[in-house]
């Protein structure tokens, strides 16, 4: 065995060290969190085939991108994440509230991320509630924070004895030119809608102007 000085090992066996972690952080042994993109490309509403690979797909190899298959991809990444929706209309149709993982029923938000649609006249996200039996958006974790913007919200209904038929915020959320309308729920809200059928929680945790209009 070759020595340094001292006892050391030399300084080229160092470089070899050095040089090797190097390559194990390059070949992703050592992980660093980034945030992803999504853009849905489907009106559909299926689910994500893989939650959490970094594609949002509802099938292997598909290339079906759903706004629920986003969220969930979204949900199971580190983030801050983003999700562009095109126009048109995104219509919920599973039935199977009590969950909050975005599988079933509503759309559970858990983590930090950002949805941005084209528009509140063309971007309509249509929460079925007659069948889903649940509310549209559910930002669920004192600790999440999310941006919503240029999306119209409508259709839900909350499930029993709760409120938010539309949106329910229990997280940090900031809206922006966000329609919130024609949603139901049985329990009055914080601050907006009859029976707090739109919103639930906004007046104290978003940025909005305590209407519909966000």
């Amino acid at each position: 065995t070759r020595h340094g000085v001292g006892g050391e090992p030399p300084l080229f066996l160092t470089g070899l060290v050095l040089l090797g972690l190097a390559a194990f952080s390059l070949l992703g042994v050592i992980p660093k969190a980034s945030a992803a993109s999504f853009a849905v490309n489907s009106f559909g509403d299926g689910t994500d085939a893989v939650p959490g690979n970094n594609i949002c797909e509802t099938a292997a190899g598909n290339g079906v991108c759903t706004l629920r298959a986003a969220i969930q991809e979204a949900n199971a990444l580190a983030g801050p994440d983003t999700i562009t929706v095109p126009a048109g209309t995104y219509t919920l149709s599973f039935a199977g509230n009590g969950e909050d993982a975005g599988a079933t029923s509503d759309l559970d938000i858990t983590g930090d991320l950002t949805i941005t649609g084209a528009g509140a006249a063309t971007t309509i996200i249509d929460g079925n509630g007659g069948v889903t039996g649940d509310r549209v958006l559910d930002v669920v974790g004192a600790g999440v924070v999310v941006q919503i913007s240029g999306v119209t919200i409508k259709g839900g209904a909350a499930p029993t004895l709760q409120n938010g038929g539309g949106l329910r915020n229990q997280g940090q959320l900031t809206v922006n030119s966000v329609v919130v309308t024609q949603n139901s729920a049985g329990v009055s809200g914080d601050t907006a809608g009859a029976n707090g059928g739109d919103c639930a929680h906004l007046g104290r945790n978003a940025h909005g102007d305590g209407r519909h209009h966000l």
